[in-house]
This record gives structure tokens, sequence and C-alpha cells, in this order.
């Protein structure tokens, strides 16, 4: 009786569970909704902006400022170098200009008296015409009187001693004519038609441009003497704008505001214009960088609205924008790279960061949806669900698409006018009985 009992009781305990008690399951009808196409895919954080900040001149660094991870604004100071050997040469070029200015200022007044002696000989050209001019007028008089006198003296009208007077005033006046002549063209060196010709500049009727050419031929070497002295001192100046531009660039500030993400710059070091000293990044906007087949090129359009989530943040989704699309397809992968830019006003993301990033087409299409949890066995592109056969559920392998949120697309394999088990499903089994949830 014993034996009997316990045989009763194991028989008892060995019966399916679904034929002793079946499960009550939640039973749901697949929905149709229009669902957004998208494409989505691992994407990675990358930089919008970038400044590689180094210096223009070589130096020894004096002074670093900024270390990785701290805040630079537009103009601030990151580093500096060493000045002295800058400051020497400015006092060298400081004595240079005072000496071309002194230099400048001798040859100025050199050639200012230049072009005032230049008058003054213009001038006495001018007396020597007239003094030749009385001359000749004395000449023309005392050569008449004496003609007349020697008519009188064949006449026995003048005495020979008085003739002999005459005639001496004569020979004087023509000596005095003569040497008068003589002053005049030693004067008019330089100063005449002639000189002006020599110097192929033709002769103006115009006096007083005529005057002027002669002041200026008269002039010339004082005049470049000036010029050169001026030359020198623009020279000088010109380094002593170099140098302070020079000193300027000693002082190594922050071409924009942003994070410091390298710093490659150490108090003592030689600084080199090819040297990257400094990467400064703006992290209020990232890209978030993904690789897209070329198959899902249609996909892609700038502007088109996308969503992301990161590990970082959980139960969070950032929402951005495709801001570029490489033209150019990667050879090896056939992908397209796609970049969307998100405004970080948080500044929670870092370059380098892995978030699950979705693109949307813009385009909706009809789609069967059911709830994500329904799925057992997921693979890609496919899973299983329960699907109700009378009193019975029936596992059943369907094909998958997109994801809306906690729904899932059907692509095939179920109809929307079948019923599947909602939840329970770890507890469900191939062909089992189950009882309607109320």
């Amino acid at each position: 009786m014993k034996y009997l009992i316990f045989y009763i009781l194991l028989l008892f305990c060995c019966r399916p569970k679904d034929r002793m008690h079946p499960e009550r399951v939640k039973i749901i009808q697949p929905e149709e909704k229009m669902l957004a196409e998208y494409i989505e895919g691992p994407g990675t954080v990358s930089w919008f902006e970038k400044a590689a900040v180094s210096s223009k001149i070589s130096g020894r660094l004096g002074a670093v400022y900024k270390r990785p991870g701290e805040r630079a604004e537009t103009g601030e100071i990151l580093a500096e170098i060493e000045k002295l050997p800058l400051e020497i040469e400015k006092r060298r070029i400081g004595a240079e200009i005072m000496q071309a200015e002194a230099a400048l200022e001798l040859s100025a007044a050199r050639y200012k008296n230049a072009c005032r002696q230049a008058e003054v000989a213009l001038l006495a050209l001018e007396k020597a015409k007239s003094v030749i001019r009385e001359k000749e007028l004395v000449f023309a008089n005392i050569s008449r009187i004496l003609s007349n006198n020697t008519e009188l003296f064949s006449a026995g009208g003048i005495t020979r001693e008085k003739l002999e007077n005459l005639r001496t005033e004569y020979e004087t006046s023509l000596i005095s004519l003569e040497q008068a002549r003589a002053d005049y063209r030693m004067q008019s060196k330089g100063y005449s038609d002639e000189d002006l010709a020599a110097e192929n500049i033709p002769v103006p009727q115009n006096q007083a441009e005529k005057h002027r050419l002669l002041v200026m031929i008269n002039t010339c070497m004082e005049k470049a003497e000036c010029e050169a002295a001026e030359a020198n001192l623009k020279k000088s100046r010109m380094l002593h704008e170099a140098n302070a531009l020079l000193l300027d660039e000693c002082t190594i500030r922050a071409p924009r505001p942003g994070i410091i993400a390298m710093r490659n710059a150490e108090n003592g070091e030689e600084a080199r214009p090819e040297q990257t000293l400094f990467v400064i990044i703006d992290q209020t906007r990232v890209h978030i960088s993904l690789p897209v087949n070329e198959n899902k090129i249609s996909f892609l359009r700038r502007g088109a609205m996308a969503e992301f989530e990161s590990s970082a943040y959980p139960g969070k989704k950032f929402s951005g924008r495709v801001d570029l699309i490489n033209p150019v397809a990667d050879a090896d992968s056939r992908s397209i790279e796609c970049k969307v830019l998100y405004y970080d006003r948080a500044q929670l993301f870092r370059p380098g960061m892995y978030v699950s990033c979705r693109i949307y087409s813009g385009k909706k299409n009809k789609s069967l949806l059911i709830p994500a949890g329904c799925l057992i066995q997921k693979n890609t592109g496919q899973g299983d669900v329960f699907v109700v056969n009378g009193n019975t559920l029936v596992r059943r392998t369907v094909e998958t698409g997109m994801r809306d949120h906690d729904y899932l697309e059907i692509t095939g394999g179920l109809s929307s006018r079948e019923e599947i088990a909602a939840e329970k499903t770890e507890l469900l089994s191939d062909g089992m009985s189950f009882l309607r949830e109320l």
C-alpha cells in the first residue's frame, strides 16, 4: 500500500505542468503603425573644431601656463618665449634709428643749403648779366666819343694828349667789359642751357621752370644723400617694427576658446615653428562619427535628425543633426563616414567615447510592431515569438527590422491578424497550453 501511494505521488509530480495548471499569459495582437525609417550603428565622439597652436618664432620657453583639461579663452596667454635676445636687439635697432635720424637731419640741411646756394648762384648770374649790359653801354659811349674826337684831332680841334686819354679810357672800358663777360662765363658753369642738354633735359621756354631745373641739376648729389639717409632711416624703422612683431610673437595666445586637449611644451624647452605646442578643442560642439554601408546611402542627407545613446549616461537619449557626409567611400569597408553634430553645452562627451547612433531618413512606412520583450533568442535580423494556436502556444521564428524605442518591427513570419504572448516568455515552451490573462 505504501509503494502504491509513492508511485501515485511520483506520477502526479511528473505530469506535464501545462496539463496540471495551465499558465495565465498576456496575449496581444501586433500593431500596425507608421514607423520612421532609420539606420543605426556604433559611433565615435570626435572634436568638431580644434586649433593646433604653435610658435611663429624659434626660442626657449620661459613660462608655460596652461595644462591639459584647463579652459582657455580667446587671446589668453598659454606660454611665453624668453625675450632677452630680442630686447637686446631692440635697443641696438633703437640706437641705429637715432643715428639714421641724425644723418637724415644733416643731409637734409646740406640739401637745403645747396638749394640756397644754387638760388644765390642764379641771382649772381642775373647780376652779372646786368653788369655786362652796363659795361657794354659804357664801352659803346667811349667808342663813340673816341671816334668823334679822332675826327676833331684830324681837323686840329683837340690836342693829342686829350686823344690819348680817350684811347686809354677806351682800352680800359674794353678790358672791363671782357672781364665782366669772363666772370659771367665762369659763374654760368652748371647753370646754362648746355648743362641742361648734357643731362638730357629739354630746355623749357618758361623761365620759372628753367630756374627750377637748374637748381635741381646743381643739387642732385645733396638730394641723393638725403634720399639715402631717408632710406636708411626707413630700413631701421622697419627692423624696429619687425622686432616688435617678434617680441609680440613671444607671447603665445589661444586663437579660440576651448579646452586644452594636448600640451607638448615645458619650461626651458626649445619651441620651433613646425612644432605643435598646444591643441585646443571646442567641447560645446562635438561630432558623432559613424560608418554607413554604401547600400544605405539613400538614407543620408545633410540636416537629417539623429539620436544617440551612451553607456556613460544610461537611459538618456541625445539628438543632433547630420552635419557632414564624406563624398568618398572607404574602399576596404565599402562604407561612408557620416558625422552628426551635437551641441554639447553641458560638455558631457569627450572625443574617443563610443555611442550607439541612429539616423532617420525622414520617411515613414506602415510597419507591423510588437513589444521588444516578446522576442526570444534574438539574432541579427530575426528572433522567436510564441504565437497563439487555439489554446496552445507555438514557437515561431520571425524576421525583424527596425526598432522604435520599446517596439520592434516584424518584417516577416507574422501577420497582423495573429496573436502572440506578450510576457513570461522565459517560462513558456513550444506546444504548451495557456490561459488568457484577464
